[in-house]
């Protein structure tokens, strides 16, 4: 099954989310002078919605080369993701493994597309 995916509306969630995160918690600590204002907490919404699309794109990526061979199912791999600590581990696992495994879907179906670079 595939899955569309609009790299503009990606780039702008993920991106605007952190920002206007940020944002928001700037402003809320000069409005008070470094109290804790109310605009601190409210920044929490943006940058939930940023992770929110994020574990889409996250999903909608390994869903895109399930074909059995895989090895992960998107559903796992975002599970692992809600695990303190082992989280911060696994973000990088995610998308090492999506490379590897994406580069290896492009030759078992002899597919002519570009490569992913496995580099850091």
């Amino acid at each position: 099954m595939k899955h569309p995916v609009s790299k503009k509306f990606f780039a702008l969630a993920i991106g605007g989310g952190v920002g206007a995160s940020h944002l928001l918690a700037i402003a809320g600590m000069l409005m008070s002078r470094f109290e804790v204002s109310p605009l601190v907490p409210l920044s929490i919404l943006p940058m939930s919605f940023a992770g929110i699309v994020l574990a889409r794109l996250t999903y909608v990526a390994w869903a895109s080369i399930q074909d059995g061979h895989a090895r992960m199912t998107p559903s796992s791999v975002i599970l692992r993701l809600f695990f303190p600590i082992y989280n911060v581990y696994w973000f990088f696992q995610v998308w090492w493994g999506f490379a590897q495994d994406y580069n290896e879907y492009l030759d078992r179906h002899d597919l002519d597309l570009s490569k992913i670079s496995e580099g850091i």
